[in-house]
């Protein structure tokens, strides 16, 4: 009886350690957990395959990426008068100087400023996780936030909705899936008619109707996947399939 006493102490004991750690885990904000399941070494290989930038022309203009053509013309005026080397003899002033010109070059512009900021959402500013594939990002975030992986749809545009509001990207790098915080941040609303929703990931066919049964809950001989790219569930039709870009296979929902 004594045993089974100390027993239940120790359960009850390894329990509590267990929750005071996922609520410590789950009250840092999610830029504060950014590499949970991988090295250090891996975290250093994926950021050597994606590209960052550490200050772009909104920053040397000091106005958001979302300013208006009216925000910078007058941010740019400002910073011309303050570091114009006819009246800032200061010996960084030139240096400034020229690179408020070239920022302002390029985003006083609408037809430029579109190109640039194509480029910018190519590169990151932050990265939050790292995992081996598109569910398994889901489930992190899910955890981390605290709300159903239901409502996290990855998409075959880079775009992440919670909720069906964009919340920062994803995309696959050196055979990770990484989700990160791009240069530029757009407001998008989700709809089935614009985006395709990538529901599972795999690097074998093998491996992806597995967990396709897995997700049906059925056998994995029930799987079809068609050479049409059709995925087929004891005959009935099951949403798609396809070899993506960065040679992984995709189980997805195409648009309606």
């Amino acid at each position: 009886m004594a045993r089974f006493i100390w027993f239940c102490v120790i359960l009850i004991f390894v329990i509590l350690v267990a929750r005071k750690r996922g609520n410590s885990f789950a009250q840092k904000p999610i830029s504060d957990r950014i590499q949970t399941e991988f090295d250090e070494k891996v975290v250093e290989y994926v950021t050597s395959h994606m590209q960052t930038v550490q200050n772009t022309y909104y920053d040397v203009l000091g106005v958001p990426s979302g300013a208006s053509q009216a925000q910078i013309s007058s941010a740019y005026k400002k910073l011309v008068k303050k570091y114009h080397p006819d009246h800032n003899p200061d010996k960084d002033a030139a240096e400034q100087f020229m690179k408020i010109m070239d920022a302002y070059e390029v985003l006083r512009t609408k037809e430029k400023r579109a190109e640039y900021d194509k480029l910018l959402l190519q590169k990151y500013k932050r990265i939050f996780i790292i995992n081996a594939s598109v569910q398994n990002l889901r489930h992190t975030i899910a955890d981390m936030l605290k709300i159903s992986p239901k409502a996290i749809k990855f998409t075959q545009t880079g775009d992440v909705f919670i909720n069906d509001v964009s919340a920062n990207c994803w995309c696959s790098t050196g055979g990770f899936f990484v989700y990160y915080e791009p240069i530029i941040s757009e407001h998008k609303k989700f709809s089935h008619a614009t985006y395709e929703v990538i529901v599972l990931t795999s690097y074998t066919t093998v491996e992806l109707k597995q967990m396709i049964a897995l997700n049906f809950g059925c056998q994995f001989e029930d799987v079809e996947l068609t050479d049409d790219g059709s995925v087929l569930i004891r005959g009935e039709y099951a949403l798609c399939w396809r070899l993506s870009k960065n040679e992984y296979f995709e189980y997805y929902a195409p648009v309606d």
